[in-house]
């Protein structure tokens, strides 16, 4: 789950340190980042 998580945010241009980031975008949207 983690390297495709990591393949994904690769696609997306975000590196490692954004996914806390992503996931208090995730909360603040209401997204689930793993439905992404």
């Amino acid at each position: 789950m983690m390297d495709e998580l990591t393949a994904v945010l690769a696609e997306m241009g975000l590196v490692p340190i954004d996914w806390v980031t992503a996931s208090k975008f995730a909360e603040l949207t209401g997204i689930d980042e793993h439905k992404l």
